[in-house]
């Protein structure tokens, strides 16, 4: 029984363990710091025991992206879909987007400068890609009447929902995240009403 006891005891150090490093990384990676002897004294722990719980960079890079993904708002697609009214959803996506942007502000800008040299990475940043664009398409299919300026207005939208887009407005705009929100969900809706009819007024205007 004793063993046992002890054998839990020391899972749940291990875990305790993992876990600081993780969040140590996650904070420092933020801040575009990424050697492990940084992460070491961030974490209170040995260099040694890093490599023991992450053999490798990748692993840590993989360990760190799910812990850090888990820490902010993830967009909801299913639930933004739900939602019928044009400028409303399109309100919502800037809103879940940017906050995402926020969450990991440093995080991904790092994984931009890294990503030729993890795939780890390269793959995080396909996935942010990928849900941006997936809320690209649910704002666009509340707004259906484009004709030829579809192409251009799916890149508007694709365009400033990046995360590139977001850090240049908050990094080299000098906008606070309710401003940047504010003012590219204003530049959207401005767009979409000259450019198309909204999927609900549509039958008005035929």
């Amino acid at each position: 029984m004793a063993r046992e006891y002890d054998a839990s005891r020391r899972q749940e150090a291990a875990r305790r363990t993992r876990e600081a490093i993780l969040a140590a990384a996650f904070r420092l990676h933020g801040q575009g710091i990424f050697d492990l002897e940084s992460l070491a004294r961030e974490a209170d722990v040995s260099v040694a025991t890093v490599r023991k719980h992450f053999p490798n960079r990748e692993l840590l890079f993989e360990g760190c992206t799910a812990y850090g993904f888990h820490q902010v708002s993830t967009p909801d697609p299913v639930a933004l879909a739900a939602v019928t009214d044009p400028a409303i959803r399109l309100t919502e996506a800037v809103r879940q987007a940017y906050a995402l942007h926020e969450g990991l502000f440093g995080q991904v800008w790092g994984a931009y400068k890294l990503a030729d040299e993890s795939a780890v990475l390269s793959a995080t940043l396909r996935d942010v890609e990928g849900l941006m664009g997936a809320l690209t398409e649910i704002v666009m299919a509340a707004w259906p009447d484009f004709g030829d300026t579809a192409g251009e207005l799916r890149g508007l939208i694709s365009g400033l929902l990046s995360p590139l887009a977001y850090r240049a407005l908050r990094a080299h705009g000098h906008l606070s995240p309710e401003q940047a929100t504010r003012s590219t969900t204003g530049l959207l809706l401005q767009a979409l009403e000259a450019g198309g009819v909204p999927a609900q007024e549509e039958a008005t205007y035929r």
